[in-house]
C-alpha cells in the first residue's frame, strides 16, 4: 500500500487526503515510467476524484492484471477466478496463519477480504457496507453473479489448493 500520510495529497486533484475518510491507494508500480499513468503508481488518492477518472478504468485493470501476476508467482496464494468482472485468490491456512480469499474487482481496482471459512456466507450476503463508494459497491455487485457460478462454496475453493508431488 502506498505510504500515506495526513494532508499526502491527492494523486488526481493535488488536494490533501484525509485518511480516516474514504481514498483509494495502490501497492507497487505497474506501469512503465513513460506511460502517463506511471506517476499515479503506488499513490493515495481521493475516491470521489478516482471514481470519475477518465483513465479508472484503464488503470483500475492494469492494477489487477499485476496483483494477478504476483499471485502467480507466489506458492502462498491460488488464482481461483478470473473473468471480466474480477478476479479471486486464495490463501489457505498455514500453521497458525488462517485461510483468506481476496476478490479484485477489474472495475475499480479494489479488493475485498473474506476469511476463507467464511466464504460461502459472504457470497451468500456480502456486506457492501464495507464498499468505500457506490462505485466499488456496483462493481462488486456486477461481479458477484459470476464469482457464485464459479466458485460457489469453500469446498470448490479446495480444488484450488496446491497439491504436494513426490519425485520418482
Amino acid at each position: 500500500m502506498a505510504l500515506l500520510f495526513d494532508d499526502s495529497p491527492c494523486a488526481i486533484c493535488g488536494k490533501p487526503l484525509d485518511l480516516k475518510r474514504n481514498l483509494f491507494a495502490t501497492s507497487g508500480v505497474f506501469f512503465p515510467p513513460g506511460d502517463p499513468l506511471w506517476r499515479f503508481c503506488d499513490a493515495g488518492m481521493h475516491w470521489s476524484c478516482y471514481a470519475d477518472w477518465p483513465e479508472r478504468s484503464r488503470f483500475a485493470r492494469t492494477y489487477v492484471l499485476s496483483r494477478m501476476e504476483a499471485t502467480r508467482s507466489n506458492p502462498f496464494w491460488s488464482i481461483v477466478h478470473f473473468d471480466d468482472h474480477s478476479f479471486v485468490e486464495v490463501r489457505f491456512p498455514i500453521r497458525r496463519v488462517p485461510g483468506l480469499v481476496k476478490v479484485w474487482l477489474l472495475k475499480t481496482g479494489s479488493s475485498f477480504q473474506v476469511p476463507l471459512n467464511e466464504w460461502q456466507k459472504w457470497l451468500e450476503s456480502p456486506d457492501t457496507s464495507v464498499a468505500d463508494h457506490p462505485l466499488e459497491m456496483d462493481a462488486l455487485l456486477e461481479a458477484l453473479p459470476h464469482i457464485r457460478t464459479s466458485i460457489p462454496t469453500e469446498a470448490w475453493l479446495t480444488l484450488a489448493r496446491p497439491r504436494k508431488t513426490t519425485r520418482q
